[in-house]
């Protein structure tokens, strides 16, 4: 995330769009419960990458194959969602027609979320250190598109003069 939230540009000028990002995620299904509930049905876009890798770290190749499988899934659901013709399908398939006009409102999905996907060979330590350029490097690009000072940090510098304060009284 570094320092990208900022209010002022590099002119001094307020800024009238939103700059920074927020990095969160979570690691194998259980991630989906919580933070993939909110990507896929909350009130704000909120682009995703996924990061995934072909070989698994220990040699649980079964789990890794349901992992992987998961992870693909999230993919296409982000990016395609759920029509309400296929919900119709669907429940009418499981016996559960009945149940359409109390239900479609909560199984329909848009789809057209925006994500990325990162599928590496393994996580090496190489590996991890090509992501962590990458998104330095995306730091430093929004920055530029943003026309702000990506690694200045004047709020944490207050909040550290603050807290100077306060340990001296």
């Amino acid at each position: 995330m570094e320092s990208n939230g900022k209010s002022f540009d590099r002119n001094g000028e307020p800024v009238v769009y939103q700059t920074g990002g927020i990095v969160w995620g979570g690691v194998g299904t259980n991630m989906q419960h919580s933070f993939m509930q909110l990507v896929h049905q909350g009130t704000k876009l909120i682009p995703a990458d996924f990061i995934g890798f072909s070989e698994p770290l220990f040699q649980d190749k079964q789990h890794h194959d349901i992992l992987m499988a998961n992870f693909y899934a999230q993919i296409k659901a982000l990016a395609f969602g759920r029509s309400k013709e296929d919900v119709h399908l669907n429940l009418k398939m499981n016996g559960e027609l009945d149940q359409l006009s109390k239900l479609l409102p909560y199984k329909v999905f848009s789809g057209s979320k925006p994500s990325n996907t990162f599928l590496l060979q393994k996580l090496t330590p190489s590996s991890l250190g090509m992501l962590i350029a990458m998104y330095e490097h995306k730091v430093f690009t929004q920055g530029i598109l943003w026309n702000i000072y990506s690694f200045d940090q004047f709020g944490v510098e207050l909040g550290k003069e603050i807290a100077k304060k306060m340990l001296k009284s």
